[in-house]
């Protein structure tokens, strides 16, 4: 417990004393894949703005944007040290038109936190639940970023699934192999189509981002498909070590959803 508090106040003092170490040491998911073709594209993001939910201070999509001084909301309900780490860096590397807020996401409270809904550039969501029904919401509630970057479930295979929604969803609760929660890549697609966003990249069997039409358009952005776009989750079958189709066994007797 010693050497992390150590090793946390040690890496706020280079911070303090180097602010572009922060850039270069935190990262997103799959070897920062993800923050690279965000910023990639974000010169063609007219909004220059983002919403986060789920990031913890060192791992998150939308790290690259605060770099290139894109204003922007990070959303968590976890611990609250995370949450208070986040708002120290920030304050030390000066970006302070990054907010952090502590909060549980449900259906009921995202028209408080979307309150300018055609004017959001980028939403990321990881929050290991209620994925879908989140994703549901905030596009009837007509907020239309340019991007979204969302977790799929990869245990779900091919199928359209998505797991029943419950506002304190757990996943571990729910069953404690933790693999049941979200939607599969295809149940994501079904409701991102409805909506006028394609899949246009794919990531380590984890993360799928979907973007309207102007910003495939102007990044010269290939559509894919979303069965032969899909990959099992690398990370994920290393931790559990069995196949997706394995995973899915485990799990396939529990309550899906078909989207």
């Amino acid at each position: 417990m010693l050497i992390k508090i150590f090793n946390k106040f040690f890496f706020i003092i280079k911070i303090f004393f180097n602010k572009k170490f922060y850039f270069k040491f935190a990262k997103s998911q799959n070897r920062n894949k993800e923050n690279n073709f965000l910023k990639k594209i974000s010169k063609n993001i007219k909004n220059k703005n983002f919403i986060e939910i789920g990031f913890h201070n060192t791992e998150f999509n939308c790290i690259g944007l605060i770099e290139k001084n894109f204003s922007g909301l990070l959303i968590d309900s976890g611990r609250i040290l995370n949450v208070i780490l986040m708002k120290l860096i920030l304050k030390i590397i000066r970006k302070s038109k990054v907010k952090v807020i502590h909060m549980h996401i449900e259906k009921k409270n995202l028209k408080g936190i979307f309150y300018k809904p055609h004017n959001v550039g980028c939403i990321s969501i990881d929050i290991d639940g209620n994925d879908f029904w989140i994703v549901k919401k905030i596009l009837e509630i007509k907020v239309r970023p340019e991007v979204f970057l969302v977790e799929y479930n990869a245990s779900f295979l091919h199928f359209p699934y998505t797991v029943p929604y419950d506002k304190n969803f757990d996943r571990f609760k729910k069953h404690k192999s933790g693999l049941y929660h979200g939607a599969s890549l295809l149940a994501f697609n079904k409701i991102f189509n409805k909506y006028g966003y394609y899949l246009v990249k794919e990531i380590g069997g984890v993360n799928a981002f979907f973007c309207n039409k102007k910003i495939i358009k102007k990044n010269n952005l290939k559509i894919l498909n979303s069965l032969t776009a899909y990959n099992e989750g690398e990370i994920r079958n290393k931790i559990h070590k069995k196949s997706a189709n394995k995973q899915f066994e485990e799990i396939k007797n529990l309550k899906f959803i078909k989207v």
